[in-house]
């Protein structure tokens, strides 16, 4: 598990401070109305959870369904919270960029993936798919809501992806419970640099 598969899958880097403080309220503002649009949304029923598992449904009448045996660990410099789940068919990867001060629970708001500033208090979600034909995914719009990290993590997510190619779009919720959580060595913490193809390697 690297730090550097999130930035290769969803191109995130570095960033200006002012571009940072306004990216933070921009985040806070994204959460609140992700919040109330997922709560007032049909089909908002999250999945079943079990102890070590992430599960994932999506969201609608015929919904798909998946289950994985994620890994997490948590990074100091920069402070981030990554979960990645490989699996036969889809690889998923999940990084929380925590919040400046205060606990790093709570709902973090996915950043849109032309948003490059890798703000505190922001959620980056990817998937790749591999059934068929190789497709990518981006979060691109809804909420990671982290309720436990200590030695183990738990949470959820309501989240719309984007395909890359054919720019489709699906909406997954998700739950994570009691996933063990490592300390990841620094040089699993390094951005991958600019310009690399997205994808899950």
């Amino acid at each position: 598990m690297r730090f550097a598969l999130w930035v290769a899958l969803l191109m995130a880097c570095g960033g200006g401070g002012a571009a940072r403080r306004g990216a933070e309220t921009l985040a806070d503002t994204a959460a609140d109305t992700a919040l109330a649009a997922a709560d007032a949304a049909p089909h908002r029923t999250y999945p079943r959870s079990r102890r070590g598992a992430l599960i994932a449904r999506a969201a609608g009448p015929r919904p798909a369904r998946g289950e994985w045996q994620p890994a997490a660990g948590v990074c100091g410099d920069p402070p981030t919270f990554q979960l990645v789940a490989r699996g036969d068919s889809f690889d998923l990867i999940l990084l929380l960029r925590f919040p400046s001060g205060g606990p790093p629970t709570g709902a973090y708001a996915v950043a849109p993936p032309g948003d490059t500033t890798a703000a505190p208090g922001t959620a980056r979600l990817g998937v790749q798919g591999v059934v068929y034909a190789e497709s990518a995914y981006q979060g691109e719009l809804g909420v990671v809501e982290l309720s436990r990290l200590d030695r183990l993590a738990s949470g959820r997510f309501d989240v719309v992806f984007r395909e890359l190619t054919s720019q489709d779009t699906v909406r997954y919720l998700g739950v994570f419970d009691r996933i063990r959580v490592d300390s990841l060595p620094a040089a699993d913490c390094q951005p991958a640099p600019r310009g690399v193809p997205p994808g899950v390697r």
